[in-house]
């Protein structure tokens, strides 16, 4: 039996971790993660909604040094452009996001995902720190629901504490007006609540 191929794009890797729910979304979100494989995709929006608490922006400012994807800056209408996308020999799939603060020098934020060996979607930031995702579908919509933290090392995967953690986070992906998409991120600590939000409309964009 031949080994089987990690997914090619981000699609499959979603498609991958629902299983049967897949048929369950939306045609515009099937549609809208049908690429074609090993090609980067490019999306641009508008971010109404970019937020961190004063504990959340500490833990950002702390965790760039180790590669954090976290923002330590709060604003709305905010412009974002995403770009996913292979690297040459690496099985995962990348996601870049930059944002443009007014005033700000351009923020970006990079991130890969995979399925773990237990088939579950993983989205990790730097040092091999990830986040465990379950998904589901919730009237044609997409979500990832934060299900705990793990650090892959060298020596095999350590299971992070939540209170250690930023927060787990809560991710909606729904249809908006035709050709756009809403995606709504929210980050809540077991201790101290809400400590990321983000809330923003994207639309298909070119390189």
């Amino acid at each position: 039996m031949e080994p089987s191929r990690p997914p090619a794009t981000e699609g499959q890797l979603i498609r991958s971790a629902l299983g049967l729910k897949w048929s369950c979304l939306s045609p515009a979100t099937r549609k809208r993660f049908e690429t074609d494989p090993d090609t980067t995709v490019f999306y641009e929006g508008v971010m109404s909604e970019v937020r961190c608490s004063p504990l959340g922006r500490l833990i950002a400012l702390l965790g760039r040094c180790l590669g954090s994807p976290l923002i330590p800056h709060s604003g709305r209408d905010i412009p974002i452009h995403v770009m996913v996308y292979k690297k040459p020999g690496h099985p995962d799939i990348f996601k870049k996001r930059i944002y443009d603060f007014l005033g700000k020098q351009p923020f970006t934020v990079e991130t890969r995902m995979r399925t773990d060996d237990d088939g579950r979607f993983v989205e990790y930031a730097g040092l091999g720190l990830g986040m465990i995702m379950e998904l589901s579908v919730e009237e044609g919509g997409l979500y990832f629901h934060g299900r705990g933290y793990v650090w892959d090392t060298p020596l095999g995967r350590v299971p992070v504490p939540a209170w250690l953690s930023p927060g787990l986070a809560h991710v909606e992906h729904r249809d908006g007006e035709p050709g756009s998409f809403r995606v709504r991120i929210e980050m809540r600590h077991p201790w101290f609540g809400v400590t990321f939000v983000q809330d923003g409309v994207f639309q298909e964009g070119h390189a």
